[in-house]
């Protein structure tokens, strides 16, 4: 018993809606500018580190394609591939730091593109380090394996995919066990996170990617915890701040960049949780406001494009999924029977400073309805948390995608395969992002 995932879509087709998104765009993206920016909220690396979770989950349509699993798809060539890959080590290969710039990807002469299989990740420079510390860590791993084997004993085909065997289990328990805490309703992670871990939707192995409405409206709820500014580090008592345009020329988003300079380092304390820092960089919060550097040259308007995206699929509306999944919850006694299981409602409202915006929704007839995308910002914003996590519709789609993205096999093993790599070949533990990191550098720092 569960919402099963067909023709990659959770739900019919809404053309009304979309005939009405169509007929009011200019205002909608007139609502989302007025939007009350609002505070901070959690540890900016989580941004981005859900950022990397959605390109490992779902491709660019018509550009490239992802599996709907986590498994770093969007990190790791097939071994053959000789520009990313030293075959005689099972290492990637990169350009390692020098007098001048920090470590990078290998890159094309030509084009300044670098030699990744997700090209997204390359398109700022906050969240290529994250790919490349992932590249690190794996090379870490990939020596205590061979270390392990001793010469000859097993080829570097095989250490290859066992390093990223690991690294993978690696991945999916801090996406499980830190970062879903952290972005989630804490009743909806109670709940579907427990024990039992009930199955509130199915995708199943036949659908080739996550249906549209995650891929094409809930699962893109990142873009309004973009900051305008960061502080990189505090190297020497000086804090380096940076725009989030400079993030984006230094990155293969920027054709002339040559490299980062090496007061562009990351010190990861300030991005996650679990570092000794007690002052972090935090994101703003979610709701319908997304930076205008997000919605300028030479970027596309990240607004539009999303609700292009949901308006393209004739998505259903915001509420009609919330039924849907308010109905699967009672069904299976989710909640006690609540009217609103896990808070789970097509009855949402919005923090005083926008009630003149809902007026406005209302006006044009997209209140209710509404899309998809902006019922999952709205729903987080008139949370208890005020948009420091999502709603509770938000939070039930999000942990069910992971959830389809990492069981085997009708379980999730990915705890015990990494506890006995761990201890069969002397791996370094992570419990956490900003552990993984710090291996991954210590692992740089000695190359």
């Amino acid at each position: 018993m569960a919402i099963v995932a067909k023709g990659l879509r959770l739900a019919g087709e809404n053309p009304q809606l979309s005939e009405r998104i169509q007929q009011h765009f200019q205002d909608l993206i007139s609502i989302s500018e007025q939007w009350d920016e609002g505070s901070f909220a959690i540890p900016q690396g989580y941004t981005y580190l859900g950022q990397f979770l959605a390109h490992d989950l779902a491709g660019r349509e018509n550009v490239n394609t992802r599996t709907p699993r986590l498994d770093l798809d969007s990190v790791y060539p097939d071994f053959n591939d000789q520009i990313q890959i030293d075959q005689s080590n099972a290492s990637f290969r990169f350009k390692p730091q020098d007098e001048q710039f920090l470590a990078d990807f290998i890159r094309d002469p030509d084009t300044r593109q670098a030699c990744i299989p997700e090209f997204r990740n390359d398109d700022h420079f906050v969240i290529a380090q994250l790919h490349l510390h992932l590249q690190f860590f794996h090379n870490l791993v990939a020596r205590r394996i061979r270390l392990h084997h001793g010469k000859d004993v097993i080829s570097a085909e095989e250490i290859y995919y066992l390093s990223r065997e690991y690294v993978c289990a690696c991945v999916q328990k801090i996406i499980l066990e830190e970062y879903l805490p952290v972005i989630c309703d804490q009743q909806v992670y109670a709940a579907l996170w427990s024990e039992a871990k009930p199955t509130v939707i199915e995708v199943p192995a036949s659908e080739v990617t996550f249906p549209y409405e995650i891929t094409h409206a809930a699962g893109r709820y990142g873009h309004p915890q973009v900051r305008r500014k960061y502080v990189l580090n505090t190297d020497g008592g000086v804090k380096k701040e940076v725009t989030l345009k400079q993030l984006f020329e230094h990155s293969g988003h920027n054709p002339a960049f040559v490299g980062a300079a090496l007061d562009m380092r990351v010190d990861w304390s300030l991005f996650f949780y679990h570092s000794p820092r007690e002052m972090r960089e935090l994101s703003q919060r979610i709701n319908p406001y997304v930076t205008e550097e997000l919605r300028q040259e030479p970027n596309p308007d990240i607004v539009q494009m999303n609700l292009l995206a949901g308006m393209g699929k004739s998505l259903a509306s915001g509420q009609e999924i919330a039924r849907m999944v308010r109905d699967e919850l009672s069904a299976q006694g989710i909640d006690g029977g609540s009217e609103s299981p896990l808070g789970v409602t097509p009855d949402i409202d919005v923090s005083r400073p926008n009630k003149k915006l809902r007026n406005r929704l209302e006006e044009i007839g997209l209140w209710d309805p509404m899309p998809l995308w902006l019922f999952i910002l709205i729903e987080a914003d008139s949370n208890a948390s005020g948009g420091q996590r999502l709603g509770a519709l938000g939070s039930v789609l999000l942990l069910e995608t992971v959830k389809n993205a990492t069981r085997t096999d009708g379980s999730w093993n990915y705890a015990d395969r990494q506890f006995e790599m761990q201890q069969q070949y002397d791996l370094p533990e992570v419990r956490n992002m900003y552990e993984l990191l710090m291996h991954a550098r210590a692992t740089t720092e000695n190359h």
